[in-house]
């Protein structure tokens, strides 16, 4: 029972009375703290506090024994957390898209409407010298009578898997997204790949840009 509030108490920060810790450490349990490997060792890793942003200074630090975040005297893993907690907080972020997104209500939304009934490649976007393309919203539209698989291209390259469209008909439908759901490189045009000659067509809205 012992070793349950140990590890109990160890998972959720609690206290332990002094005599319940004794028993438990001479049973070959862990004291209050957590471990963690560390090559053949095990290391003990210590609360340091509770931490704060001073609203004066912009800094974090552990508070104080006054309502202003005063710092304490701290030892050098305190200040060392500290120190990666205001490099983190204070860090550019370098994970997001390259690309800005662009709202659903933005002007430089271009809209392009293509009537095709041929098969292969079908042009929806020219090429444009040094800007790229970047679709938002796509509506497709084939008609019944052959069944056909669909896929899109930037260039030559296919940037979609292939879409089966039944002999019956079918549409693509792919409201408007925040991050584009087809993008061409520079100078690329968009094209959609028809594997049969069919009566259809695309209503797109797209930007261009570097």
């Amino acid at each position: 029972m012992n070793r349950f509030l140990a590890f109990i108490a160890l998972i959720a920060g609690l206290a332990l009375p002094a005599a319940v810790l004794a028993q438990a450490s001479a049973q070959n349990t862990l004291p209050a703290g957590i471990y963690y490997p560390n090559g053949a060792t095990q290391v003990q890793t210590l609360p340091i506090g509770i931490v704060t942003k001073d609203s004066v200074s912009g800094q974090w630090c552990i508070i104080g024994a006054s309502a202003t975040c005063s710092l304490p005297a701290l030892d050098a893993a305190q200040l060392a957390a500290l120190a990666d907690l205001n490099t983190t907080m204070s860090a550019s972020v370098s994970f997001l898209p390259p690309i800005a997104p662009v709202a659903s209500s933005d002007s430089s939304l271009t809209a392009a409407v293509v009537n095709f009934s041929g098969s292969g490649d079908q042009l929806l976007v020219s090429a444009t010298a040094s800007q790229l393309t970047r679709v938002h919203i796509l509506t497709c539209s084939f008609a019944s009578g052959t069944a056909v698989n669909v896929y899109f291209k930037a260039g030559s390259t296919a940037i979609t898997h292939l879409i089966p469209i039944p002999a019956t008909g079918g549409n693509i439908n792919w409201s408007y997204s925040y991050y584009p759901w087809l993008r061409t490189a520079a100078n690329e045009a968009l094209n959609v790949n028809l594997s049969q000659a069919v009566a259809g067509g695309c209503t797109l809205k797209y930007v261009k840009g570097a």
